[in-house]
């Protein structure tokens, strides 16, 4: 979702983190593409790495953009939460 002028009239950062989410869910599809064991979660914990290094470094760096994918996205929602409070 694009933000709004409003959204970053109180959020700025916004703009940015929702860029950096889109990037992050290309990679994960782009690394899936190319490791199609990648395309399950479960499947992305680097503590058990497939045989190839280059295959073992993509689970690890899915993982990590799950992860913050995670925190981008709850931190957006808190943001625009905050905004959607009649009481403010």
């Amino acid at each position: 979702m694009i933000p709004t002028p409003q959204s970053l009239e109180y959020g700025p950062e916004l703009g940015a983190l929702r860029l950096l989410d889109a990037a992050l869910d290309m990679s994960i599809r782009t690394l899936a593409a190319k490791y199609p064991q990648l395309d399950d979660p479960a499947e992305r914990e680097w503590t058990v790495p497939p045989p190839e290094a280059s295959a073992a470094l993509a689970a690890v760096v899915a993982g990590l953009a799950d992860t913050l994918r995670c925190a981008v996205l709850h931190y957006i929602s808190a943001v625009e939460g905050e905004h959607d409070d009649p009481a403010l």
